[in-house]
């Protein structure tokens, strides 16, 4: 199964730029796509992850190509025309299996603040950092509530749903080398951080590709 076998719907397109559009609007820097399984028969596998994860950056080069202000005004080390990644560079990426057991229904989530952190026993998972980079963009706002339960629903990225995530770069202060593929995580690198997951949910046979970098 390649991306062509799945399909974005009209319903699921339109709950999906509704949503980019809010997120753009609260200062969030996640951008997403997501895809449904055409037959509920199929095995997903690391092959329809990478294919997805191509779809999305030929999404995110075709907007810096046609230079949307909004993406510029993010990264303004890019210019539009000035290539971030094509579909085949995707091709020898690394992925490592993310650690799915710390996802929790996000509307109950203890947030966790980038300038006063909470006291934790253990250091925050996972999806705890996904939160806190989504509650707190580099623009200083706050998402409004509710709106990252909106965004976990909508990548399928749920508790309790057998789900499967893809990290395609890491931590890049411990492996720097695994984000080296594209200049689209140059700025995340200098303190917000930097994000970029696959998420195959099997009860909704959803598969989405999610991708955030930027700094102040």
């Amino acid at each position: 199964m390649s991306v062509q076998l799945l399909r974005q719907s009209l319903e699921l397109e339109s709950v999906t730029d509704s949503l980019r559009l809010r997120m753009r609007a609260a200062g969030c820097e996640f951008y997403f796509t997501v895809r449904q399984c055409l037959t509920a028969a199929v095995s997903v596998d690391e092959v329809h992850h990478r294919s997805l994860l191509a779809a999305l950056f030929s999404e995110v080069q075709a907007m810096a190509d046609r230079g949307w202000q909004w993406q510029m005004a993010i990264h303004p080390h890019l210019k539009a025309g000035q290539r971030w990644i094509g579909p085949e560079d995707v091709i020898n990426v690394s992925a490592v299996p993310w650690e799915t057991a710390g996802v929790v229904d996000a509307r109950v989530l203890e947030p966790v603040c980038c300038t006063s952190p909470i006291r934790r026993s253990e250091p925050p998972n996972g999806f705890q950092r996904l939160s806190q980079a989504f509650e707190n963009p580099p623009s200083s706002r706050r998402c409004p509530p509710d709106l990252l339960a909106e965004f976990c629903a909508a990548v399928g990225l749920l508790p309790n749903h057998d789900i499967e995530v893809l990290d395609w770069v890491g931590d890049p202060l411990m492996e720097p080398e695994r984000s080296n593929w594209s200049k689209y995580f140059e700025d995340g690198k200098e303190w917000w951080g930097i994000w970029c997951l696959t998420v195959w949910n099997p009860r909704r046979q959803t598969l989405a590709a999610l991708i955030a970098s930027s700094t102040d």
